[in-house]
């Protein structure tokens, strides 16, 4: 039986550089946040190509971060005449709620929700998904001494909600795509 030596300079003693080259190459890329595929080359992963947005202002989070993430995928976000589908967003809301409350009433945990309720309709006028919902919601401390501190991590954890829907929506998108060319 023969024992097969594994060790560096034996790979590049007997020539097979290409394989040191490979091991060493995938995790540096894998570091890096590459990953295979991922590139806007093909096919967008929301599916469709061109988008609307409908229901919210023009500064709005939920605008700036939906349109950034589609962007990303390759989707280009346009005016409804031109668009292959359009995203009507019909509610949105932000909750606070208490959670918990800390020692002495001076820490208190605060759950923050943001709620968004939508239609996806196509070039037609045709509802391919009608009054759906979709929720985001996490926690953040909140201390009745440092109201700036408040306000900061508030607006820090809604930012961050806002991009959570964004990719949900952005998800539905592509499930929705999917189901409209299979159908």
């Amino acid at each position: 039986m023969s024992r097969t030596n594994c060790s560096i300079l034996s790979c590049v003693k007997n020539g097979r550089r290409h394989l040191l080259a490979l091991a060493c190459a995938v995790p540096v890329l894998a570091a890096c946040g590459y990953q295979l595929g991922s590139g806007s080359g093909g096919a967008p992963t929301a599916g469709y190509k061109e988008v609307a947005l409908q229901g919210l202002n023009r500064h709005d989070p939920l605008r700036d971060g939906l349109k950034r993430h589609l962007r990303e995928q390759g989707v280009r976000v346009v005016s409804p005449q031109a668009a292959a589908v359009r995203i009507v967003i019909t509610k949105s809301r932000v909750k606070e709620r208490l959670a918990v409350v800390g020692d002495y009433a001076k820490t208190r945990e605060k759950l923050l929700i943001l709620t968004v309720e939508f239609d996806l309709i196509d070039r037609r006028g045709k509802h391919i998904l009608r009054n759906r919902t979709l929720r985001a919601e996490d926690a953040y401390l909140y201390d009745s001494i440092d109201p700036t501190r408040n306000t900061s991590e508030r607006n820090r954890l809604l930012g961050f909600l806002y991009r959570r829907l964004a990719e949900q929506l952005a998800a539905r998108l592509g499930a929705a795509y999917k189901g409209v060319k299979d159908a």
